[in-house]
């Protein structure tokens, strides 16, 4: 009798946690947030080590996640850059590389063809509900940037204000309590520079440039790049409006976490497409060259629960990693087509593996580039002449071009057939071209920003 009790009562149990749900639930599924900011270099985000508390914002969300103080971009302008992200392949694999202007004409872009998988298409077939919004006219569903998206806005150039007001829009969907991947794009540290107030009062160090210097665009001052290279005092203005531009955006991406995006359960990725040149390497601006300054860009990660918190991670990686990190930490399986690798073993302690990383760029002269063990080799494929060799732990602004001496010979004779086999065994992808119809004033607009030449 007692034996029968006992069981009835365990019986009796175990029907009741199969009606009430007491049996342990899978654990919820974060939300994934990727922010891109256009033309951020690193070295001026404040947890990176810059003078200037640009990104106070950022800065508290590096805190909680992981700093990856050694971030490469794959090529020096969007397009090509935003296709890696969302692919995470190479220019040359996607044919996502030339944009508007070629040959002094006005094309179409290469379209991100659909035969490619992308991050957002992989998040959207595991349950994902997806959302895109895009203030660079470049990502737009002509261009085949919106693959995957359910919700996809593409403003043209527009200003933090409008791709903010374009978030508030879909707050309620964000909060409906379905898992949603989130992808925004911020703009405005590309040029045109705007003095954004308050912090141009403090940042500006020769207040008398700024008229003649806010809002000039990208065309004109290259055509003054004799008077920004020579004149200090300007080219000191120039990265002053810059600056309050990076903090402007920074506010508003604070406030996209205030009044949009509920994070407590949400993985986060800031990022960027690319930097920004100020007479370096005689260049202004970006999709110019290989160096430091356009491709060196942030990358922060918060995984959910702010696990990993308080991090600063020196090995190298790439922005093409992106796509298959988010995979990881969510449990799903990464492509096999992936050229990135997951950066999650390396939040967690693990010890980086070596490997190479590349950059390429293709917009009327072609470079290539590899990185590998703490050296960077930028050499022009149909110029077999050109070499640039830089040591990045003694000269991590590239300054000093190591390929014609002896003493860096033996690692230039490594790196050159590393480039070369990549090359080789990657061949360039002839991407559809899109019919974009500009407008006069669309056509001005993109020679202002340095698109058409």
């Amino acid at each position: 009798m007692k034996n029968s009790s006992t069981h009835l009562v365990v019986a009796t149990l175990i029907v009741l946690c199969l009606i009430t749900g007491c049996a342990r639930k899978p654990p919820e599924r974060p939300n994934v947030i990727l922010i891109t900011i256009d033309t951020l270099r690193a070295d001026h985000v404040s947890c990176y080590g810059y003078e200037r508390e640009t990104t106070p914002f950022l800065d508290s969300l590096a805190a909680r996640g992981s700093l990856f103080r050694n971030c490469h971009a794959p090529p020096c302008w969007t397009p090509p850059s935003m296709a890696s992200i969302f692919t995470s392949v190479y220019p040359r694999t996607h044919g996502v590389r030339r944009g508007v202007a070629k040959e002094r004409e006005i094309h179409g872009q290469e379209v991100l063809d659909e035969s490619f998988l992308t991050l957002a298409e992989s998040l959207k077939k595991a349950g994902y509900r997806t959302f895109g919004l895009s203030s660079n006219a470049h990502m737009s569903r002509e261009t085949g940037m919106a693959q995957g998206f359910d919700h996809f806005v593409a403003q043209w150039f527009s200003q933090a204000k409008d791709i903010h007001d374009a978030a508030l829009e879909i707050k309620a969907q964000l909060r409906s309590g379905e898992p949603y991947f989130l992808w925004i794009h911020y703009l405005d540290p590309h040029s045109p520079y705007l003095a954004r107030k308050p912090w141009i009062d403090t940042y500006a160090r020769h207040p008398e440039h700024l008229d003649g210097w806010t809002a000039k665009t990208m065309e004109a001052m290259r055509a003054d790049f004799g008077l920004v290279k020579n004149t200090p005092s300007i080219r000191e203005t120039l990265i002053d409006l810059y600056d309050s531009e990076i903090s402007h955006t920074d506010l508003f991406i604070s406030r996209l976490f205030d009044e949009v995006v509920d994070d407590r359960n949400a993985l986060v990725i800031v990022s960027s497409d690319h930097g920004e040149a100020f007479a370096e390497h005689d260049f202004l601006g970006h999709a110019q060259s290989l160096y430091v300054e356009e491709l060196k860009v942030p990358l922060i990660i918060a995984l959910p629960d702010d696990q990993v918190a308080g991090k600063a991670l020196t090995a190298a990686v790439s922005t093409v990693d992106i796509f298959p990190t988010v995979l990881d930490v969510l449990g799903i399986e990464i492509p096999a087509a992936c050229r990135g690798r997951s950066v999650l073993g390396l939040m967690r302690g693990e010890e980086p593996e070596p490997r190479p990383l590349f950059a390429e760029f293709d917009r009327g002269r072609s470079l290539a580039a590899i990185i590998l063990d703490d050296w960077k080799l930028i050499s022009a494929p149909e110029e077999s002449t050109t070499a640039y060799l830089f040591d990045l732990i003694v000269d991590p602004r590239e300054q000093n071009n190591l390929a014609g001496t002896e003493s860096a010979k033996q690692m230039l004779d490594r790196l050159q057939p590393a480039l070369a086999r990549w090359q080789r065994d990657n061949p360039s992808f002839d991407a559809p071209r899109g019919k974009i119809n500009l407008t006069p004033d669309q056509e001005r607009m993109l020679r202002s920003l340095g698109y058409l030449r």
